[in-house]
């Protein structure tokens, strides 16, 4: 924690510890955490005067930062990553919706913090579990209405097993059936070479937003090729980590 005598602007010791309280809720370690004086983004001083220091919460792994910052005298917060962008300028005017914006930076922290621990997990084979060699890669023909009518019934199967077993709900199931909307229009225009690519690449994104986690993505992957492995000339199933679901 940092010392009065450092800062112009303080947090009092009942906020500090609601800091930490909210970085435990986060489900991320505090001792990756650091406090910094840094200068002040929002109030100026005039020509000469020294700056205008405020405390600065700075995850070491990342190198992302959360600054407590002052606006005339009211609560303002600057944060990176940002919800939209790199940066986020949030006017709070008080403590309550500035520990607000905190607690949405953290969440931020995390979900970028674990994506690329994510992707380290995914060898190449869990990549191209819906995919075959290069040498044994059929032509990129279209899908057939026939097949396209299938394709739409197994994937509305991953929609609601995925929902069940993993308690997607709200928000993050209304995100999941655009993806699921998103893999049913892409047979329409790409081939059954390159669409496995395209399932591999929204599910992923569903893991790196939070609205899935990572069993949901292999147990994903594993019951399409259960279901339709047959139509992209994947025969057969490898074995998996993390917990899956039958085909059924």
């Amino acid at each position: 924690m940092l010392h009065h005598s450092a800062l112009n602007h303080n947090l009092t010791e009942l906020q500090y510890g609601e800091v930490a309280g909210a970085i435990s809720s986060a489900g991320l370690t505090k001792s990756d955490f650091d406090w910094q004086a840094v200068e002040s983004y929002a109030t100026e001083v005039g020509p000469g005067s020294p700056p205008f220091t405020v405390p600065c919460l700075v995850h070491r792994p990342t190198g992302y930062s959360f600054l407590f910052d002052l606006k005339d005298g009211r609560h303002f917060a600057v944060y990176r990553p940002g919800r939209e962008g790199p940066t986020a300028r949030d006017f709070s005017g008080s403590w309550e919706l500035q520990f607000g914006y905190l607690r949405q930076w953290l969440d931020l922290v995390k979900a970028n913090h674990e994506a690329p621990n994510f992707w380290r997990a995914l060898d190449e084979q869990d990549r191209d579990l819906l995919a075959l060699p290069a040498s044994e890669q059929p032509d990129d023909t279209p899908f057939t209405p026939e097949e396209r009518a299938l394709v739409a019934e197994q994937l509305e199967g991953l929609r609601e097993q995925i929902a069940a077993q993993f308690d997607v709900q709200g928000v993050r199931l209304d995100k999941l059936d655009e993806t699921i909307e998103e893999l049913n229009r892409a047979t329409g225009r790409v081939g059954k070479r390159d669409w496995p690519h395209i399932v591999r690449s929204h599910l992923i994104g569903l893991v790196i937003d939070q609205v899935i986690p990572q069993g949901a993505f292999y147990a994903g992957l594993a019951y399409l090729s259960a279901t339709i492995g047959h139509l992209l000339g994947v025969h057969g199933m490898r074995e998996l980590p993390g917990p899956g679901f039958s085909g059924d």
